[in-house]
């Protein structure tokens, strides 16, 4: 599969990536190489994501303008939501005290809430 994206949690450990039309996000520790397994399964082709800053939580963006947010501790999604343009998110990103995501796309960058 290819990656078709990737971010550090705030410690730089762990290293996380997208892998691409799989739908799957890795997670990838220096201790113990790359994961095989994913740790996350999105359904659609991955496009972005991010690390929260305090680490706890990932967002994704998927290719038909949903995204979604997940907590790393717990393994589970938080969120799933659709962008009102259906375009792919390109870009993803938290706001320092992580409690807002911002997308990015082919139309218009926006705060989803």
């Amino acid at each position: 599969t290819s990656v078709s994206s990737g971010a550090f949690s705030s410690d730089a450990k762990p290293f996380y990536f997208g892998g691409g039309s799989y739908g799957c996000i890795f997670e990838w520790q220096e201790e113990q190489g790359w994961g095989i397994e994913p740790i996350f399964r999105t359904g659609r082709t991955v496009t972005a994501l991010t690390v929260a800053p305090d680490g706890l939580l990932i967002a994704v963006g998927e290719e038909n303008g949903r995204f979604a947010i997940w907590n790393l501790e717990r393994r589970s999604e938080v969120l799933r939501e659709s962008t009102e343009t259906n375009a792919a998110v390109k870009a993803i990103a938290f706001s320092p005290d992580a409690e807002l995501p911002l997308l990015g796309g082919s139309s218009v960058a926006r705060d989803p809430q």
